[in-house]
């Protein structure tokens, strides 16, 4: 049934329109260098993890190694990603120019806070120039860059959201809605893994939950990316 609507000057509103409204898909679509955006809730419950195709964007993940795959699961009835010991990750199967800027984010739950340097995400895994976001057992986000830039007395048990977001000499780390800022130094990334800082299978590995992950190759601060970015792990 059609909705008329009668107005005192017919004549003022001819050929309006409403605006257009993009849809979540088309926006988090549109962020610059997007390579992949993760939601746990399109994996099979229960189950290994060998691969987790991007909700939005191109990218897959994966993990050929079966003693390495994670397993989907639910915390505080959300889908999630767990690890489970410090061998285990996965993969993102895209070939990152090194150098570039990056911006990768994601949500996830802090379990347990007795195993000190649990990296959520990461890349180039040890050396002065490693590049992972970790959770250290004093209470504090560390991310390593050159000069690690820590966020103290943020790392809470408990869920977070961290966006880290780089331009070519600075380094931004938004945790919660609290901004922490640092130098950035370019760094020779060309992998990222989510879940630990490294393929290796021996350390690092995160031991709490991951809902979502979200990776491009620029840096969206300040723009209308970083709160379509926002909005997507943190819904």
């Amino acid at each position: 049934m059609p909705l008329n609507i009668k107005v005192d000057n017919p004549s003022a509103y001819a050929g309006a329109v409403l605006q257009y409204v993009p849809t979540q898909a088309e926006l988090i679509e549109a962020i610059p260098g997007l390579v992949g955006a993760w939601n746990a809730s399109t994996l099979a419950q229960s189950a290994p993890v060998a691969a987790w195709p991007a909700q939005y964007g191109t990218g897959n993940a994966s993990q050929s190694i079966t003693a390495r795959q994670p397993t989907a699961g639910m915390a505080d009835d959300r889908p999630v990603i767990r690890n489970g010991a410090m061998s285990k990750n996965i993969v993102v199967d895209h070939t990152f120019t090194p150098g570039a800027v990056l911006t990768a984010g994601a949500r996830f739950k802090i379990e347990d806070t007795a195993q000190d340097f649990q990296a959520v995400f990461g890349a180039n895994a040890v050396g002065t120039n490693a590049w992972r976001l970790l959770y250290r057992i004093a209470g504090n986000f560390q991310f390593d860059i050159t000069s690690d830039l820590n966020a103290a007395g943020a790392a809470t048990p408990g869920w977070h959201t961290v966006l880290v977001m780089q331009s070519a000499d600075t380094t931004r780390m938004l945790i919660d809605g609290v901004l922490f800022t640092g130098a950035n130094v370019p760094v020779a990334v060309t992998q990222m893994i989510i879940g630990a800082s490294s393929n290796t299978g021996t350390a690092n590995s995160f031991l709490g939950a991951i809902s979502k992950f979200l990776v491009a190759e620029a840096n969206i601060y300040g723009t209308e990316h970083q709160a379509t970015a926002l909005a997507f792990l943190n819904s």
